[in-house]
C-alpha cells in the first residue's frame, strides 16, 4: 500500500509541475510539441511500469516463499499432533488433575510476597515429580522447534509469526497449554518463555484459581489471559498432609519444603 501512494504522489508531482509551469501557453497546434508532450509522459509511464513491475515481481516472491514457508510449517504441525499419541494424552489429563489438586487453596495476600525464582521453583519441583513419561518431553522438544522455526524466521512479519503461533495453540487443548506452561517454567529457557509471552501463546489457557492465575501472570508479565478475569477461590480446609502424599499435598506445603531446601543448602 505504501509504495502504491509514492508511485501516485510522485507522477501526481510530476504532472503538476508540467501543467503549472506550461498552464499559461495555451495548447499548441505544433505537431514537435505534441510529440515532445509524448515523450514526457511516455518517460513518466515507464518510470511507473519499473517501479509496478519491482512490486509485483516482489510480491510474487513473498507468495513463494510463504507459501515454501507454510509447507513446511503445516507438516511439522501435522507431525506434532502425530506424538501426541493416546498415552501423552493421558499422561496430560493426570497431569492438569493433579496441578489443579495441589495448587487449590484459598488466595491471600502474602502470596504477593512470593519472588519469580520461588515461583519458577516451586513449578519445577512439582513437573519434575511427577512427569513419569519421558515420550512427553520429546512432545515438548518438537513443540519448541516449531514455535522458533516460525519466530526466528528472518522475512516473516510480526503479525504474521502471531498468527502461526495462533496457530499452534489453537490446536492444544487446556491440559496440553497447562502442563506445557509448567515445563517451560520448569526448565526457565527465559529466551523461550519470553518468545512465549511476546507472541501470546498461553493467552487462552483457562483458569484454575486465583493463586494460580496469579502466579502465572507474574511470569508471563506480556501476555493478556482471556480467561483469568474471573476467579472462582476454593474453599479449602486445613489437612495435615504428609510429604509422601505428593498427589494430594497443597501449594504451602510444597512452598515450605523448598524453603528449608533452601535453608540447609545455604
Amino acid at each position: 500500500m505504501i509504495p502504491l501512494i509514492v508511485i501516485l504522489l510522485g507522477v501526481t508531482i510530476i504532472l503538476g509541475v508540467f501543467i503549472w509551469y506550461f498552464h499559461r501557453q495555451g495548447i499548441s497546434d505544433s505537431i514537435s510539441d505534441w510529440a515532445s508532450f509524448g515523450s514526457y509522459l511516455g518517460g513518466t509511464l515507464s518510470f511507473i511500469s519499473v517501479v509496478l513491475m519491482y512490486l509485483i515481481f516482489r510480491e510474487q516472491i513473498r507468495i513463494s516463499y510463504n507459501s515454501q514457508f507454510e509447507s513446511v510449517f503445516f507438516s511439522m504441525l501435522k507431525t506434532l499432533r502425530e506424538l501426541k499419541t493416546d498415552v501423552i494424552d493421558k499422561e496430560f489429563g493426570m497431569l492438569e488433575n493433579k496441578i489443579t489438586n495441589h495448587f487449590s487453596v484459598s488466595f491471600d495476600d502474602k502470596n504477593d510476597n512470593i519472588l519469580p525464582d520461588t515461583i519458577r521453583s516451586i513449578f519445577s519441583y512439582y513437573f519434575n515429580l511427577h512427569v513419569d513419561n519421558s515420550q512427553i518431553f520429546h512432545y515438548f522438544r518438537y513443540l519448541y522447534h516449531i514455535v522458533t522455526y516460525a519466530v526466528d524466521d528472518k522475512v516473516l512479519k510480526k503479525e504474521d509469526k502471531k498468527r502461526y503461533i495462533s496457530l499452534i495453540q489453537a490446536q492444544m487443548s487446556n491440559n496440553e497449554l497447562l502442563v506445557t506452561l509448567f515445563n517451560v517454567v520448569s526448565h526457565n529457557n527465559q529466551e523461550y518463555l519470553k518468545m512465549l509471552d511476546v507472541y501470546q501463546f498461553f493467552e487462552n489457557l483457562q483458569s484454575i484459581n486465583k493463586l494460580v492465575d496469579n502466579l502465572i501472570k507474574r511470569i508471563f508479565k506480556g501476555t493478556e489471559f482471556k480467561h483469568f478475569n474471573n476467579h472462582s477461590i476454593p474453599s479449602v480446609e486445613e489437612m495435615d498432609f504428609g510429604y509422601e502424599n505428593y498427589d494430594n499435598e497443597q501449594f504451602y506445603l510444597t512452598l515450605e519444603r523448598i524453603n528449608k531446601v533452601s535453608n540447609k543448602a545455604k
